[in-house]
C-alpha cells in the first residue's frame, strides 16, 4: 500500500479519496501521476492485490458500530485484468464485492455524513475495453465507466470530472 498526498491541503480536493488496484505498480504509478495535477490535495493509495484492495475498503466488516470514515473512498480505479491474482478475482469481481458491501451499510454510512457509493473506474487493456460485450459486462457489475490502456488523457479528466461532480465536487 502506498498513499500519495499532494502538497496543498487547502484546495477544493483536499481530503479526497482514491483507492487504484492494479497488478502491475508501474501501471498505479503512471495513474497516481497523472491524477495529482488533476486532483490538488487528493490523498491517492495504490494497492496491487484485490485482497489488499478489500482489506482497504473494510469488507466484510459490516456489523459493529458503523462505518468508519476510512472505509469509504471518493473515487476507485480497478484493473479489469488482474493477472497475478492468487484468488483469480478480477476487476468485475471486486465491484460486485465492494457494491454488495456498500448496500449492506448505506442506512449508517449515510446517517454519520458518508455517501456509501464510490464511483467505479474500469481500466482495462485495450484490446478489452471498448467493446461492448466487456462494457456489458463492466456496467453490470456496477462499475461506473470504462477506460481502455493507454489512457486518453481527456477521457481520463472528462471521465474523472464528470463522476467527482455527480457527488458534489465541483
Amino acid at each position: 500500500m502506498r498513499e500519495v498526498p499532494t502538497t496543498s491541503s487547502t484546495t477544493r480536493y483536499s481530503g479526497l479519496r482514491v483507492l487504484l488496484l492494479d497488478d502491475a505498480s508501474v501501471n498505479n504509478k503512471i495513474l497516481t501521476r497523472r491524477l495529482l495535477p488533476l486532483l490538488p490535495g487528493a490523498v491517492v493509495t495504490s494497492v496491487e492485490t484485490a485482497a489488499k484492495a478489500l482489506e482497504h475498503l473494510q469488507i466484510g466488516d459490516v456489523i459493529g458500530d458503523g462505518p468508519s470514515p476510512s472505509s469509504f473512498f471518493d473515487i476507485f480505479f480497478v484493473d479489469e485484468l488482474l493477472s497475478n491474482e492468487k484468488d483469480a478475482l478480477r476487476g468485475t469481481d471486486v465491484t460486485r464485492i465492494l457494491r454488495a458491501h456498500e448496500a449492506a451499510v448505506a442506512t449508517r454510512a449515510m446517517a454519520v455524513g458518508l455517501q456509501p457509493a464510490s464511483p467505479v473506474i474500469a481500466v482495462g487493456c485495450s484490446g478489452n475495453a471498448g467493446t461492448s460485450e466487456h462494457d456489458s459486462c463492466a456496467l453490470e457489475s456496477g462499475q461506473d465507466a470504462v477506460l481502455a490502456k493507454p489512457l486518453s488523457s481527456e477521457l481520463l479528466k472528462t471521465t474523472l470530472f464528470s463522476l467527482l461532480a455527480a457527488r458534489g465536487y465541483t
